[in-house]
C-alpha cells in the first residue's frame, strides 16, 4: 500500500505468484536444506531488498512531510538492511562452512545479528511514527 501508483501496487502484488513459485522449485531441486541457505535465502532476502528500496526511492520524491519523520522511510529502510544482510551473509556462510572456516562463519553470522538488531530498531522507529496520508 506504500507504493506512488495504483499500477506499483498491482505490480508488487503479481509478483507473488511467481515468486513463491521460483521458491518451491528452487527448494524442491536446488537447495540443499542441510546447511546455509545458497539459492531459497538469497531470494528471499533480495526481493525484500528490492521491493524496499522501490519503495524508498519513489516515495521519496512524492513526499510531502520530511522524509525522517514518515513511517514508511524507517520501515523500508530497516527491511532494505534486513534484506541486504541477508542476501549477501547466507551465501557467504555457506562458502566458508564448506572450506571449515567456522571461525569466520561465526563472524560473518554476528555481523549479520547486529545489523538485523538496527534493522528492527528502525522498523520500530516506523511503527512508532505517525503514519503519512496516502500519496495516491
Amino acid at each position: 500500500e506504500w507504493q506512488v501508483t495504483y499500477v506499483e501496487r498491482l505490480t508488487l502484488r503479481l509478483f507473488i505468484v511467481p515468486f513463491l513459485v521460483t521458491y518451491a522449485a528452487l527448494m524442491l531441486f536446488v537447495e540443499d536444506t542441510t546447511t546455509f541457505s545458497k539459492f531459497t535465502g538469497p531470494l528471499h532476502a533480495l526481493t525484500i531488498l528490492g521491493a524496499a528500496l522501490w519503495t524508498l526511492l519513489r516515495r521519496a520524491f512524492h513526499s510531502t512531510t520530511p522524509i525522517l519523520r514518515t513511517d514508511w522511510f524507517w520501515i523500508a529502510g530497516g527491511l532494505a538492511l534486513y534484506g541486504a544482510t541477508t542476501a549477501v551473509a547466507q551465501p557467504v556462510a555457506a562458502i566458508l562452512m564448506a572450506d571449515q572456516r567456522i571461525d569466520l562463519v561465526t563472524l560473518v553470522w554476528q555481523f549479520r545479528a547486529v545489523c538485523i538488531d538496527i534493522a528492527f530498531i528502525a522498523i520500530v522507529a516506523g511503527m512508532l511514527c505517525r503514519p503519512e496520508t496516502a500519496a495516491a
